[in-house]
């Protein structure tokens, strides 16, 4: 089941919007790499075949990853709760698609990369991470 990733990449000095298809769970580690580089901002991801009746994705996955690392996901559901990975750091708010994240929402690349792959393969919120609530 297809996911379809949003984010801006530096290219030729100048910040394109960009956007990346992973059919694959393959596909899916290599979005992690691509996230992984300097010069790719956060992305937001959907799952293709979660549609809410107006056909509109009813849920919104955000990844960004920091240092090569470690990084931080949100996870928007259709109930307007926005849920964030708990980790170790930092204890400060971290700012991650243009926003603040809660303190302590950083977890390693390789977590980020084992919950993309079960997001891809299930269209749900992984259960691979833990995560911290924030209803909006």
């Amino acid at each position: 089941m297809p996911i379809e990733a949003y984010f801006r990449k530096m290219i030729n000095g100048r910040l394109r919007e960009t956007s990346f298809t992973a059919i694959t769970a393959a596909d899916v580690e290599e979005l992690v790499e691509l996230l992984s580089e300097d010069t790719t901002d956060d992305a937001h991801i959907y799952h293709t075949e979660r549609r809410s009746p107006s056909g509109k994705p009813d849920h919104l996955l955000t990844v960004g990853i920091r240092n090569h690392n470690h990084g931080a996901m949100s996870f928007l559901d259709s109930k307007f709760v926005q849920f964030f990975s708990k980790g170790d750091t930092p204890e400060f708010e971290p700012f991650y698609n243009e926003r603040e994240f809660p303190p302590y929402c950083e977890v390693g690349k390789d977590v980020i990369k084992k919950a993309l792959v079960e997001f891809f393969e299930t269209g749900t919120r992984p259960t691979s991470i833990k995560w911290q609530s924030e209803e909006l």
